[in-house]
């Protein structure tokens, strides 16, 4: 697998190349030393099955930048990396296509869980504010388990949320329904799994019933 690494600091790169290697045995790692190199590799030869971004700010440009460079790889999964990582920084970089969001002080098993899980297609995001993130197991949001998935605390889905729900509704699936919205699959799985849990639903067969008697019977588009 090939996989690039961009950040700003030659040894933060060495070392989460040293720790895609535990993952990832013949991971061949391309290294960027900014940002806008990353774009700029991506732009030129985008057949990486991974990216880690190192992000100084997790909104304004560094954003753009990764949304590009998301959509230059998909849907090869990408990891963001920065500072002071909380839930609504990581679904920021999640809603523009990240597959999840690091705290650039992650211990070595919070870094190596993070890679394994975006490289096996979830989503990595930190803990609830207060819960300690020494448990490596704690930040990982299992998709297959919604009630393990953070959702609005008001109970109600956003205007997003509601467009995938529309898309359930139809039948259209994740891959389908990022193309139609423009945003990334693993984007549109976190969001699944946030419906899931607020319609108090298991499956998206049950949430596609729930969505036809919420907005009614549609169809195809």
């Amino acid at each position: 697998m090939r996989a690039l690494i961009g950040g700003r600091s030659a040894v933060h790169r060495a070392g989460i190349a040293t720790f895609l290697r535990q993952v990832v045995d013949d991971a061949e790692v391309c290294e960027a030393p900014s940002l806008q190199d990353a774009v700029d590799e991506v732009l030129h030869a985008p057949d990486f099955g991974l990216v880690v971004l190192d992000l100084e700010a997790c909104n304004g440009e560094p954003l753009r930048q990764l949304k590009v460079v998301s959509d230059a790889v998909r849907p090869a999964p990408v990891l963001v990396i920065c500072d002071a990582v909380n839930r609504q920084s990581a679904v920021r970089t999640l809603e523009v296509g990240a597959a999840g969001c690091l705290n650039r002080s992650a211990s070595e098993d919070q870094t190596v869980a993070a890679l394994r899980r975006v490289i096996d297609g979830d989503v990595w995001v930190p803990p609830p504010d207060g819960q300690p993130e020494s448990d490596a197991q704690k930040m990982t949001t299992k998709l297959s388990d919604p009630a393990a998935v953070p959702g609005p605390s008001d109970g109600k889905l956003s205007l997003q949320q509601m467009e995938i729900l529309e898309q359930l509704r139809d039948g259209r699936t994740n891959r389908e329904i990022a193309a139609v919205l423009g945003v990334s699959p693993y984007t549109v799985r976190y969001h699944v799994s946030v419906i899931l849990r607020v319609l108090g639903v298991t499956n998206r067969t049950a949430a596609a019933m729930r969505a036809a008697q919420i907005l009614g019977s549609g169809g195809q588009g």
